[in-house]
């Protein structure tokens, strides 16, 4: 007889598609998880004072800083509850409207409330405000409560004897990462080639657990918006980018911009389709020695040492760094995702002659780097 869990992994901002939906006894291929799981139910619901069942959701959440106007944002709360360090009453950062959504919610009339220096645990005083304070959410009167479980900020990124108070604990965190992630690899009895690469190497904080696709696809609209004058394509990406904001929860193009950008330093611009790097686009495209152009760079190769400019290095994968590599990937998969979007308009029937000489023009600098391709590696 099967435990009747359904384990499932999905976005939790989205909820359209699952990356692992098991069952029954599908189980049975991960017994840790089968012998586990009774066992992270029940801390769940202690840590969150909640009946998890198979119909419930998360029911925390918290006002945001986001705000536009007079209106801020309620986010469900996604971070992995914890018993310790957490405060009694409850942390200012964190209050909950007292109504339930799906995604995010608008609020009207949110004051917040005042922090004490150094201090984040909630006075009396401040319950008492709360239970007087009102806000709108959709055009209704609700009222305002501390969220349960609710940690000191910094606990977000808590990661076991790293806990601290104050932002040097974000890395003292990356350094404990950065020791599991190293030991990890150290402990893999096969380790894939090009993993063997980042050994030694430390994980950069600003691109973990960022998700690229919304950011890819934002820079490949906004390359394809300034090669145009068409009002139908015009409008075909707007409508495209609208409706990828909608569907991931992002509240604006400028909040992808902020916090789903992994690079934001010198390679910022070697990471998308920037003017600087236009005459080189082709050879970027033919720079793996190992991938063919047509195909996302998906693999590290080994630094060969060069030094020297971006501008010319980036013909050769193997003359970048590890961080440059990456940097090369993204800005590949954002030339990619623009092709796809021309064929896709292509598609809709309506594709004007100066969009077919964009598409001819991007196909041509593809097949230029085809050719590059073969002749370095033939």
């Amino acid at each position: 007889m099967h435990s009747g869990y359904r384990i499932y992994k999905i976005e939790p901002k989205t909820g359209y598609k699952c990356d692992l939906d098991i069952q029954g006894q599908e189980l049975d291929a991960y017994p840790l998880l089968t012998k586990y799981l009774p066992l992270i139910h029940r801390t769940y619901e202690t840590l969150t004072n909640q009946r998890v069942t198979a119909t419930s959701t998360e029911k925390r959440n918290y006002i945001s800083c986001y705000a536009q106007k007079n209106k801020r944002y309620a986010f469900k709360y996604h971070v992995l509850p914890m018993i310790a360090p957490a405060w009694e009453t409850g942390s200012s950062y964190f209050i909950q409207v007292d109504h339930t959504f799906e995604t995010y919610a608008e609020v009207e009339g949110y004051i917040p409330l005042e922090r004490r220096p150094n201090k984040s645990n909630l006075s009396r005083n401040d319950l008492n405000i709360l239970k007087t304070q009102k806000v709108l959410v959709n055009d209704v009167k609700v009222g305002l409560k501390p969220m349960a479980g609710a940690c000191h900020p910094h606990t977000s990124y808590f990661v076991p004897h790293t806990y601290g108070t104050s932002h040097p604990t974000k890395d003292a965190s990356m350094k404990k990462v950065n020791q599991i992630y190293q030991d990890y690899l150290n402990g893999l009895p096969a380790i894939p080639p090009h993993l063997k690469l980042t050994r030694g190497c430390e994980l950069a904080f600003s691109g973990v657990g960022r998700h690229f696709n919304t950011e890819i696809t934002i820079d490949a609209i906004d390359f394809l918006k300034s090669q145009t004058v068409n009002r139908d394509f015009l409008e075909f990406l707007n409508e495209k980018e609208r409706s990828m904001l909608k569907r991931d929860a992002h509240i604006s193009k400028k909040i992808v911009r902020q916090h789903y950008k992994v690079f934001k330093d010198e390679l910022k611009h070697f990471a998308g389709l920037n003017c600087t790097y236009d005459a080189y686009l082709a050879q970027r495209l033919a720079s793996h020695p190992n991938i063919q152009p047509g195909e996302p760079f998906d693999q590290l190769v080994t630094y060969n040492g060069a030094v020297g400019s971006l501008k010319t290095k980036c013909h050769d994968m193997r003359n970048l760094t590890v961080m440059e590599q990456q940097a090369q990937s993204i800005a590949i998969k954002k030339f990619y995702q623009a092709l796809v979007m021309l064929e896709q308009f292509e598609a809709t029937g309506i594709l004007h002659r100066g969009i077919r000489c964009l598409y001819d023009r991007l196909k041509g600098v593809l097949d230029d780097a085809k050719s590059m391709w073969r002749a370095k590696n033939a």
